[in-house]
């Protein structure tokens, strides 16, 4: 909005607002006691308190505005001091924050009511005195059950006005009948819609009545139901007769001669009543008798059948006869022919022959050893069944552990009857057969046991198991006698070896040191000493007890005394763990021990015998299982010796320092070995 200073700007605003302007109270911008008419807005009044824009009591002179031209009946003021500012005209006469409507948005009137800012737009309400209220937008219209409604300029639903004979649409009574209502108009009947409008439907064939069609036949038109004739009466409605009885009912009238679908017999035929009540073509009973009208019974009758191998003739009913046997004959076609029952055999030498469906006497079959011909023309089993053999046989030795025990038949037998009778001193067994029912296989429940000892030649456990006679085959033909085998298993022993005496060496890395064999006097030292020279031992076992028969090293392990604490008497250990390693075996093969043995390459790594001294003395052992098990099976080309290497995993830390462990006396290394032997 412009700015506007000046007296003309007050004669102005006093033409657009049609104010008088002679009251100090409507003047807007002059001091209360301004004059009656003043003209000039930003100057007049005299002793006047301040105006709104205006200037101050006592006509404090304005630095922008002029002196003010006296007025109409009021004597001239000074100029006032205030900057008249811009006024919104929707906020003139009013306080700042002011709010009021505006169509149906609600504003406020800023602080110096220059400028007016939208606070709410009213959303389905009325804007009402500067505020959103009630519970519609004024105009709106709406349907309820009361009829239609409009909303005030206050928000709020008017009273419902009936739709008398229209439709409520969009708030607002429109059309020319009530929704759903029906009428008829000639034929068409008619239904009015959501809208008002009467809509019309499909022309009723009959009559429209309450504007539905109505009636369902045409007037004097006649039908069928079923067997009721019916006519149609003036109002539409069928009307029943009395039901035609051994008739038919055509096209509304009783005719024929029966009553369509209705059955009689024709010969041994079944004749059925068509629609039109008369009888049809007879439909022949094949195969059973016409009674009453149906095909019933399992033949026709006078026909004959055979039945096993005799004659039945069919009765009237349609049932078969007892049946009449074919003696010595054969029953073909509901006749007894040929010379032999059919089915029955006799014998021609050792085959026997089987009498035809035909009654002629077939195919002859040879009777299969050990079968012969009977006299009832059958081939008969009369063969006792024998034991082929039995496994483990009968005095074997070194029988596993998990060894099974197999019984060969000389032909197939009764499975129930073999196990029935089958013993043995193994315990329980569970059974298993081949297909054709000739072997027996036994899976004894726990393994075989081994005799166990120390001594190479301790007896063996041993084992016996008997088939009984009560075995048949499948003829029933009893076991000829009973068969049985007693065998050993194998034998475990355990078995210590010392130490060879004679090849059990130390041998040190001094230049010009050669081994030295280790009896039994003394042990020896293992790890670097002041030189920086390495040691190591070597434990040399004779396997030549082992014997020759052995089948397999079970478990081997190598012990070895550690006791010593001090092997130099007061000398310093050092720290062999630390700076050296695990102290380690290795299984080699160097027959004699010599110097360069100290450094052969091994068969294999077997393990740490040591890995530290926090627990150090005592007996130390290790599985070598392996290695004896190898140099048994290599024992010639190793002259029967087992042979390992003690060591620390480094040779030395060179410090000139010995970082050593102690052997005991070698008379204390021995190995324990246990094998399995027949």
């Amino acid at each position: 909005m412009i700015r506007m200073r000046g007296a003309w700007v007050a004669a102005l605003v006093c033409v657009v607002w049609a104010s008088a302007c002679g009251s100090a109270k409507r003047d807007f911008d002059k001091g209360a006691d301004a004059g009656a008419s003043g003209s000039d807005r930003a100057g007049g009044g005299g002793a006047a308190s301040a105006g709104l824009n205006g200037g101050g009591a006592a006509g404090v002179a304005g630095s922008k505005a002029t002196s003010g031209a006296p007025g109409d009946g009021g004597s001239s003021g000074e100029a006032g001091a205030g900057d008249p500012g811009t006024v919104n005209p929707a906020c003139l006469g009013h306080d700042p924050g002011y709010l009021f409507c505006d169509a149906q948005s609600v504003m406020k009137c800023s602080s110096d009511l220059s400028e007016v800012s939208l606070v709410e737009a009213c959303q389905q309400k009325a804007c009402v005195d500067g505020a959103c209220s009630g519970i519609c937008a004024p105009g709106a219209g709406r349907c309820t059950e009361g009829g239609a409604e409009t909303c005030s300029d206050k928000g709020q639903w008017s009273t419902g006005l009936i739709c008398a004979n229209q439709a409520c649409v969009g708030g607002a009574c429109k059309g020319t009948c009530t929704p759903s209502t029906k009428r008829c108009n000639g034929l068409a009947p008619e239904t009015c819609s959501d809208a008002g409008a009467w809509v019309a439907g499909t022309a009723c064939t009959i009559l429209c009545s309450g504007g539905a069609c109505s009636g369902t036949c045409t007037p004097m038109a006649k039908q069928c139901n079923g067997q009721v004739p019916q006519a149609c009466d003036d109002t539409g409605t069928w009307q029943s007769a009395a039901a035609c009885s051994n008739k038919a009912c055509v096209a509304g009238v009783c005719s024929g001669v029966c009553a369509p679908q209705t059955k009689q017999c024709s010969g041994n035929g079944v004749q059925v009543c068509s629609a039109t009540g008369t009888w049809g073509t007879a439909s022949a009973c094949t195969g059973q008798a016409c009674i009453g009208g149906a095909c019933a019974g399992d033949c026709e009758p006078g026909t004959k059948q055979c039945t096993g191998n005799g004659v039945q003739v069919c009765a009237a009913n349609g049932t078969w006869g007892a049946a009449a046997a074919c003696s010595a004959q054969a029953c073909v076609s509901g006749a007894c022919v040929g010379v032999c029952a059919p089915g029955s055999k006799h014998c021609s030498g050792n085959s026997t022959e089987t009498c035809s469906a035909a009654g002629q006497w077939g195919s002859t079959a040879a009777c299969v050893a050990p079968q012969t011909c009977t006299g009832a023309g059958v081939c008969a089993d009369v063969t006792a069944p024998t034991v082929l053999s039995i496994s483990p046989t009968n005095a074997a030795k070194g029988v596993s552990a998990t060894a099974k025990i197999v019984i060969t038949f000389s032909e197939a037998v009764k499975q129930v009857t073999a196990e029935s009778a089958f013993t043995s001193n193994a315990g329980p067994v569970s059974f298993s057969w081949n297909a054709a029912g000739t072997v027996l296989t036994m899976t004894p429940a726990t393994p075989f046991l081994y005799a166990e000892s120390t001594v190479p030649n301790a007896a063996a456990k041993s084992y016996t198991v008997t088939m009984g006679t009560g075995v048949q085959d499948l003829a029933g033909n009893y076991l000829a006698s009973a068969a049985s085998s007693t065998f050993s298993t194998l034998r475990r022993i355990t078995t210590t070896l010392s130490r060879d005496l004679v090849s059990t060496y130390v041998v040190t890395s001094y230049v010009g040191q050669a081994p030295y064999l280790a009896n039994n006097d003394g042990g020896g030292v293992i790890g670097d000493g002041f030189s920086n020279e390495y040691n190591r031992v070597f434990p040399d076992f004779d396997i030549t007890p082992l014997p020759a028969a052995l089948q397999s090293v079970e478990s081997a392990t190598l012990s070895i005394d550690m006791s010593v604490v001090n092997p130099t008497g007061g000398g310093d250990w050092g720290t062999p763990f630390t700076v050296l390693g695990n102290l380690v075996v290795d299984h080699i093969t160097d027959v004699p021990i010599k110097q360069a043995s100290l450094d052969v390459a091994a068969l294999a790594r077997i393990g740490s015998l040591m890995t530290s001294s926090a627990v150090f003395s005592g007996i130390k052992t290790i599985d070598v299982t392996d290695s004896v098990a190898n140099d048994f099976t290599f024992r010639a080309a190793r002259s029967n010796h087992s042979q390992y290497r003690l060591q620390f995993e480094k040779k030395t830390d060179n410090d000139s320092n010995p970082d050593l462990v102690a052997v005991q006396p070698f008379t204390t290394m021995y190995m324990n070995v246990t094998y399995i032997i027949p």
